[in-house]
């Protein structure tokens, strides 16, 4: 004997199927805003502060997240070739798949050195703007793809912009896919990290100069 549904039960169907995917995909974007509401502002990050958070209150920041992993590297050569303690943490939506922020914190001492944050950082440039003001300068180099950071040393802190690889520009809504956070007085031993001039001397520092194509405007350095 053959089950019939009518229209009703279609619709209660259908009203289920809707309301599993949007709570779902709510309980995901709720989790995401409080990763990024942490209550403080940049450079802060979840209560963390370089300089001034102790290990023990790291891990309390950390284990008060429902999906996450971290891993404490204390004796590898290369990851703790500047600190003696680096975490590495995953953090997750709502399933433990694709985490949605990862990153690094580095410890000195037993006191939070370096942060940084990747992938969905919650931050584009306009945001950005929004809190800490225009860079102080701005770094351009060409790879695989143009690469563009923004950088306030003032506050020890570096963002990668993430531009269109076929045509590398800077919009307000430019995402910011990596920050990078230390001490302002640890910002010049940052900078080693790159490469700010070339072979002949080149800088490829350049102030910012709002926002368009990145050829032209940043790229290439002037020349000597």
């Amino acid at each position: 004997m053959k089950k019939h549904f009518n229209w009703y039960q279609i619709f209660m169907i259908t009203a289920l199927i809707i309301g599993g995917i949007a709570g779902t995909y709510l309980l995901i974007r709720n989790h995401q805003t409080a990763l990024l509401n942490s209550g403080c502002e940049l450079p802060c990050w979840q209560g963390i502060v370089v300089g001034n958070t102790n290990r023990d209150e790291l891990l309390e920041v950390l284990n008060q997240f429902q999906f996450i992993n971290y891993t404490s590297v204390t004796n590898d050569s290369y990851v703790n070739r500047d600190y003696p303690e680096v975490i590495f943490y995953d953090l997750y939506p709502y399933f433990k798949y694709s985490p949605t922020v990862h990153g690094t914190i580095s410890l000195s001492d037993d006191i939070v050195k370096r942060i940084v944050i990747e992938d969905n950082t919650g931050v584009n440039v306009k945001t950005a703007i929004e809190m800490q003001g225009y860079p102080e300068f701005v770094f351009s180099a060409r790879e695989f793809y143009m690469q563009f950071w923004i950088f306030y040393p003032s506050i020890g802190m570096v963002m990668n912009v993430d531009v269109d690889k076929w045509v590398p520009h800077v919009s307000p809504n430019s995402k910011v896919d990596s920050i990078i956070i230390v001490e302002s007085g640890e910002f010049d031993s940052l900078l080693d990290d790159f490469e700010l001039v070339d072979s002949d001397g080149n800088s490829y520092v350049r102030s910012w100069s709002g926002y368009g194509e990145i050829e032209g405007k940043y790229w290439p350095p002037p020349r000597n």
